[in-house]
């Protein structure tokens, strides 16, 4: 996979449930949960990008008022 910089913007739109579940989600995709679905021969490069993607949607999730105790 390619680690550059550039940046893609994703509109969604969910409903209020799928939502607070998408939170909820981010809040517990630790990397040690994420690991079995990343690329095991790659030096953990896919992993770690998992773990950036998941902490944006989780921020984005937060500053629209989506933020699960």
């Amino acid at each position: 996979m390619d680690d550059n910089k550039q940046t893609i913007t994703l509109k969604l739109e969910l409903t209020e449930r799928e939502t607070m579940a998408l939170a909820q989600m981010c809040k517990r995709a630790y990397s040690d949960r994420l690991r079995p679905f990343a690329n095991a021969f790659d030096n953990d490069r896919e992993l770690n990008n998992m773990t950036r993607a998941v902490s944006e949607l989780q921020y984005a999730l937060a500053t629209h008022g989506y933020s699960p105790r």
